[in-house]
């Protein structure tokens, strides 16, 4: 896996490299257009409840008093923390489990034991729902 990582990250790769995708690229980034679109309405969205709150909401009801700009402060901070924490989702990998990765002997231990606690309480749920009482 590091020999993988390393000729990855040459610098001769790294400008070869795609800017967006989600194999090989600078920036992870699924491309599909559905997936485009919503964000993309997800910042316009954004923005505009951004520019309605402070510019017909907040501007005209405390106008350029010290409460006013403590007020245009806080929203303008939580709508940047938004579209940053959404770009940041955006443009990281989430995960993804690589092909060649093989689970661990407890891993796998731990994944039969909690399937067949599922299986029992399933039959037994199943099985006290379907018997009538006395």
């Amino acid at each position: 896996f590091q020999l993988r990582e390393s000729k990855l990250l040459s610098l001769d790769n790294i400008e070869k490299m795609p800017l967006f995708g989600t194999k090989t690229a600078r920036f992870w980034l699924c491309t599909q257009t559905e997936g485009l679109v919503c964000a993309s309405f997800s910042w316009v969205l954004t923005l505009f409840c951004w520019s309605v709150s402070t510019r017909l909401v907040v501007w005209p009801w405390l106008g350029p008093t010290w409460l006013g700009f403590l007020h245009l402060f806080a929203m303008t901070s939580l709508y940047t923390l938004a579209l940053v924490s959404h770009a940041r989702a955006m443009l990281t990998n989430p995960g993804a489990v690589p092909p060649e990765a093989v689970p661990c002997q407890d891993d796998k231990a731990a994944l039969v034991a909690s399937s067949r606690r599922r299986k029992k309480s399933f039959s037994s749920s199943s099985g006290d729902s379907s018997s009538s009482d006395d």
